[in-house]
């Protein structure tokens, strides 16, 4: 969505059902980007993901040896520059 000239927000909202029979409870998450460009090629973003929770799993894994992933709160900036 376009807030102003060359200013971006992005909100994404979505809801996972619980998975592997219950083992990994059903979440809602939220993601949220905000981002500028000052000319055509360069632009600057600020992203926040997972904002509704610290973290929630993805997956769980008993009967192999792979590690459990969970998604954890986070923030990030981005500058991109195109020649």
């Amino acid at each position: 969505m376009n807030l102003i000239e060359n200013t971006d927000l992005d909100i994404w909202l979505r809801y996972v059902d619980d998975l592997t029979d219950g083992e990994v409870p059903g979440y809602t998450t939220l993601d949220v980007r905000l981002g500028w460009r000052p000319r055509d090629n360069v632009g600057f973003s600020l992203v926040g993901r997972n904002l509704l929770d610290d973290s929630h799993p993805e997956f769980l894994m008993d009967y192999i040896e792979i590690s459990n992933s969970e998604v954890e709160l986070s923030i990030y900036g981005k500058i991109t520059w195109h020649l």
